[in-house]
């Protein structure tokens, strides 16, 4: 070898493989987005929301939806960015189960959170708690797709590995070298 590297069609292939693989899996961040914290609240609860990306300077508007109906949470201006903070109350009629925070901005934005609206009709939580040293538990369960998704790449990867590393056919070492 004189020391440059030979770019074959085999090394674009598995570049061209590994960004069309990582590319759905999450492989850069941005746009719109929405969350709230607590993740589970009651009725009359305070959720506290931000968003980003949504509509700058313009209107923004928050619900709840799922299969037990849809609650209008109220509006908010969203900054030069298109983000937002802000706090709003859970209405007591909403009933018990998973729904989704949805963020819509005038300009057809829109971003979404999935939280639990707990039974009862006292509040999970009405403040943001303090940041602490405690570990935080967290639940890294994988879906049945994930594992399959897991299980197809590294599949794919361990083969076309494999496929790559093989010897050249009708090549024979050379001898005395």
């Amino acid at each position: 070898m004189n020391g440059k590297i030979k770019l074959d069609w085999r090394w674009m292939l598995i570049v061209l493989l590994g960004f069309w693989v990582a590319a759905p899996l999450g492989f850069a961040h941005g746009g719109a987005g929405v969350s709230a914290y607590p993740t589970t609240v009651a009725p009359e609860g305070m959720l506290f929301v931000k968003g980003e990306d949504i509509n700058p300077d313009g209107p923004i508007v928050l619900f709840l939806e799922g299969l037990r109906g849809k609650f209008r949470l109220g509006q908010v201006e969203g900054d030069e960015d298109g983000g937002f903070k802000t706090s709003v109350a859970v209405p007591p009629d909403v009933l018990a189960g998973t729904y989704l925070l949805v963020a819509i901005g005038a300009n057809g934005v829109s971003a979404t959170f999935e939280l639990v609206i707990a039974a009862g009709s006292s509040p999970v939580t009405r403040e943001p708690r303090e940041a602490t040293d405690a570990l935080l538990a967290l639940d890294r369960a994988k879906s049945p797709q994930d594992w399959t998704i897991i299980g197809l790449v590294l599949g794919l990867s361990l083969l076309l590995g494999a496929w790559l590393i093989r010897p050249e056919r009708g090549t024979s070492p050379q001898e005395g070298s």
